[in-house]
């Protein structure tokens, strides 16, 4: 059985898109883009922004950077509220804490602006410790998050990364651990199974449940118990 749980924040625990949208609309205008394509700005749902504005846009990593200035500044002042939690969260949470499982959120936004989203709403006491990026750049992929959280929480073992994008199941095994895919979020079914999500819940309830299963490590086989 899990002993730890660790949740990403945006589409997993949050729906954040409108918030997300408009910021990264903002920050691609200072640098004299305007994108109005939903589809394109949904791909900002997952990666660090870093190296999202680099990756998508052929922006240098000057530009880059302060593409990301202007979206934190933004954020935090406006963007972060612009968000709400999705249905089922709370009583997720409330069942796993039972359960006796220790939660953590490890996200790709600041650590700063995760710790006041928890606050917003009330969802910081279901958690023994939230993990995000620094505001550089040396702490803001997933696996060196995921590292930082087992290095500065332990023992955590067994655990499980829950998310929403691939960034997520990649991340986890990365640091070798088995990822659970959120398909109430912003990746697709085919993005999680392809990256090679150990579990897939379609919910919250769900997510409980599958919990309740053992995974294999050595090909993350799913065994009912």
């Amino acid at each position: 059985m899990f002993a730890s749980v660790f949740f990403d924040l945006d589409g997993t625990l949050t729906d954040s898109a409108p918030g997300i949208a408009q910021g990264v609309q903002r920050a691609l205008a200072y640098v004299g883009i305007q994108e109005e394509d939903p589809a394109m700005l949904r791909r900002f749902m997952g990666p660090p922004l870093f190296y999202a504005f680099q990756t998508f846009y052929g922006l240098t990593p000057e530009q880059s950077q302060e593409c990301v200035d202007v979206y934190r500044q933004y954020y935090r002042e406006e963007g972060i509220f612009n968000n709400r939690l999705y249905d089922g969260v709370i009583p997720m949470l409330e069942a796993l804490r039972s359960a006796g499982k220790r939660l953590f959120i490890c996200t790709s936004k600041p650590e700063t602006m995760a710790h006041t989203i928890a606050d917003h709403f009330g969802i910081r006491p279901y958690f023994s410790g939230i993990v995000g990026a620094t505001l550089g750049t040396e702490r803001c992929e997933k696996p060196q998050l995921l590292q930082y959280l087992l290095d500065h929480y332990g023992p955590v073992s067994p655990c499980v990364m829950v998310g929403d994008r691939f960034y997520d199941v990649q991340g986890a095994h990365a640091v070798g651990i088995p990822a659970c895919g959120a398909l109430w979020g912003y990746g697709s079914a085919q993005e999680l199974e392809e990256a090679g999500a150990d579990i897939l819940a379609e919910s919250p309830q769900q997510l409980v449940n599958k919990l309740q299963e053992v995974v294999e490590p050595n090909g993350g086989h799913i065994h009912n118990v």
